[in-house]
């Protein structure tokens, strides 16, 4: 097993590869590395979603047909659960005794569990091909991580700018990269980035702030949600567009605790990455599908007083609801 980021220093196909875990900079440089080699040596992406509800069986005798799956192909299967039951199992350790010529297996998987990493399936994968782990850094690290990727780009960021950087991304590390990218376009390559070039091009993108208010809901982190909070309205983020976000979440907690359809198409009609379902998953048992609607219904409240048409102050009624949608209730 080796990490994302030392694969990307030295990327290599193998005939099985399994990418795991949760954080979007790394799902998305990993897979387009992927994708790349897999161009280079003439393959043929094909993508599919997986879960312990797929017809396994079907799908190994599929991938085994040249009339669909020729020869010369990266079979990407995204299997957002982690999770992909016995048949799954069965299907990789199946295909690892025999993988087929001029094809790469390559799986997106939800974070597994130190338990999970020594199931069988994920052992073939170790056995037969590469096992990537995802491993996002830890608060203290943001700062010399934002660093790392600067220098990629050519440019000098200061300790100061980069503290600053991670601070205001929230540990967003796409979000932080995209930053970078941009001062590197309106700088030039070889530009020193120091803190006042960080307050210019980064202090005013709140829309940071508001991803990092998602992740913070969904993850039951009250405090820090609360404080996201604070300082998207200090910072003047118009707080209609907080109260859309809102809605937009809860909306989608509450479709799955309502169970009025299956949790893929809610996430398809609205867009969920599959790298965060899993976390949408675990927040909609917090409360019945009555509870999420009476937070629905506080954040219409929240809507009315923004625009002087009810009593009471906004931000007060937002933040009780990230303090209900963070916590556990009946109601």
């Amino acid at each position: 097993m080796i990490s994302a980021e030392a694969f990307l220093k030295q990327p290599a196909l193998a005939p099985m590869l399994l990418l795991h875990g949760e954080e979007p900079y790394y799902q998305l440089k990993v897979g387009d590395q992927v994708r790349a080699l897999a161009r280079e040596q003439g393959l043929e992406r094909v993508a599919l979603q997986v879960g312990a509800d797929t017809d396994w069986a079907r799908l190994l005798e599929q991938t085994r047909e040249v009339g669909l799956f020729s020869r010369g192909e990266l079979i990407e299967l995204s299997l957002p659960s982690a999770a992909p039951g016995r048949e799954g199992s069965a299907f990789f350790r199946q295909w690892a005794l025999q993988p087929p010529p001029d094809t790469v297996l390559f799986v997106i998987s939800g974070r597994l569990e130190a338990r999970q990493q020594q199931s069988a399936w994920v052992q073939a994968f170790a056995q037969t091909g590469l096992v990537i782990a995802i491993q996002p850094p830890r608060a203290h690290q943001l700062p010399q991580w934002c660093q790392a990727r600067a220098q990629e780009k050519g440019l000098n960021l200061t300790l100061e700018a980069a503290a600053l950087l991670a601070e205001r991304t929230e540990g967003n590390l796409l979000a932080a990269d995209q930053a970078l990218e941009i001062m590197r376009l309106r700088y030039g390559e070889g530009a020193r980035i120091d803190l006042a070039q960080v307050q210019d091009n980064v202090v005013d993108q709140a829309h940071y702030a508001l991803f990092a208010l998602s992740d913070r809901i969904l993850a039951g982190e009250t405090a820090e949600a609360l404080h996201v909070l604070e300082r998207l309205l200090e910072e003047g983020e118009a707080i209609q567009l907080v109260i859309w976000l809102l809605a937009r979440e809860i909306r989608v907690l509450y479709q799955l605790a309502a169970g009025c359809q299956t949790p893929q198409q809610i996430f398809q009609a609205a867009r969920i990455w599959a790298s965060r379902q899993r976390d949408y998953q675990q927040a909609h048992t917090r409360h019945p599908a009555s509870g999420w609607a009476s937070l629905l219904a506080q954040l219409a409240l929240a809507d009315r007083q923004a625009k002087g048409q009810a009593p009471g102050q906004a931000a007060r009624t937002l933040a009780e609801v990230i303090v209900r949608a963070t916590t556990f209730g009946s109601g």
